[in-house]
């Protein structure tokens, strides 16, 4: 699909910060969507990414996507310190 001027800002990957393969890593890419989802707006899948219609859409599916991914992160530290 052609990306169009109706889809001009972008969410872009995440380098895997593991340092393993990967070297983008996937799940960004997925919590920016489910973010886009949440916040009511429509995206296209571009590249690795997901493009939107404004900035302002752009910057807030940003935010949302570093919550969803702090808190994702936490209830990992969390599992794994309950483990040992």
């Amino acid at each position: 699909m052609p990306m169009t001027d109706d889809f001009a800002f972008g969410v872009g990957r995440r380098r895997n910060r593991a340092g393993a393969y990967p070297h983008w890593c996937p799940r960004w890419v997925q919590l920016a969507e489910i973010a886009a989802n949440e916040l009511g707006f429509e995206f296209r899948r571009v590249e690795g990414g997901i493009r939107l219609r404004t900035a302002e859409q752009r910057d807030q599916v940003v935010l949302k996507t570093e919550r969803l991914w702090d808190m994702e992160n936490a209830q990992r530290l969390m599992q794994s310190s309950r483990a040992e």
